[in-house]
């Protein structure tokens, strides 16, 4: 497949799943780290290799998009990183401006998705969401925004694999516990902080302070305990949004400012790794 720039329709679903779980996989999404994309990675996306063959042409060829450093394989290849067992199709290096792209897009994905929970979560005016549309949807690149059907399902190597389910939670605190909400009004714990430390200090000022970005000098400084934290990823990190939790709250986030979403859709096999 020719990596030149993508005139046709892309799955907006592809590029969603793969900007989210790339820069979950990723150690730290500003040193280049690479990326293996294999057949059983994309199975648990629910995407079968064409989309995420656009998708990722996408995000590392088009100007509002190009977050990504790609090479495609004409041959498959074995994956050798003890992990993945299928046909590696793709390697990736994330660019310095991964998050960025990351944040926009997930925003103007809600956005087309659901235009008034976007409004209430993100804040934008129209003018905001038209600079979104003209840098994700300009010139000759379109997105596909139809749904795949919920029943789809891939079949690889003899196996069938579902789309990944998603749970709206919301991040609560009581006390120094970090938790997860659920719709169902179910919860499960994040994690639990010490009192008078600085990962609760920075939890209960971020849970006051939602969807703005705060600079690193703002939490060095208002925040109790805060001064000598140099690294704002590593922060969320202690109050136990790791790589795994982080791309559903703090997108945004990156070592120099902090932008915390507290609603997110988190998947079930996330979801099944925390404590009740």
């Amino acid at each position: 497949m020719s990596m030149s720039i993508i005139t046709g329709m892309v799955k907006a679903d592809a590029v969603q799943s793969l900007l989210f779980r790339m820069g979950s996989r990723a150690r730290d999404v500003f040193r280049s780290d690479t990326i293996e994309i294999s057949l059983t990675f994309l199975a648990r996306l629910g995407l079968n290799e064409d989309e995420a063959k656009e998708a990722l042409v996408l995000l590392s060829t088009n100007a509002g998009y190009r977050c990504i450093e790609l090479t495609l394989y004409q041959e498959m290849q074995y994956a050798d990183d003890g992990f993945e067992t299928v046909d590696v199709i793709a390697k990736v290096k994330i660019l310095p401006n991964y998050s960025d792209v990351q944040h926009e897009f997930q925003e103007y994905y809600d956005y087309k998705r659901n235009l008034k929970r976007s409004k209430l979560i993100h804040h934008r005016d129209a003018r905001d969401w038209l600079v979104l549309e003209r840098k994700f949807e300009s010139g000759d690149t379109k997105l596909d925004w139809s749904y795949k059907p919920i029943t789809e399902v891939i079949s690889l190597s003899e196996s069938v694999l579902s789309p990944i389910r998603l749970r709206n939670a919301q991040v609560r605190m009581l006390g120094n516990d970090v938790y997860l909400q659920f719709s169902d009004n179910t919860k499960a714990l994040v994690k639990r902080l010490r009192t008078d430390q600085a990962p609760a200090n920075f939890m209960r000022y971020i849970m006051l302070h939602p969807n703005t970005s705060i600079n690193k000098t703002i939490i060095q400084t208002d925040v109790e305990m805060c001064m000598q934290k140099q690294d704002m990823t590593e922060l969320v990190r202690q109050c136990g949004f790791g790589k795994d939790l982080k791309p559903y709250f703090f997108s945004g986030t990156t070592k120099d400012k902090v932008y915390f979403t507290p609603d997110s859709e988190v998947s079930d096999q996330i979801v099944s790794q925390l404590s009740d």
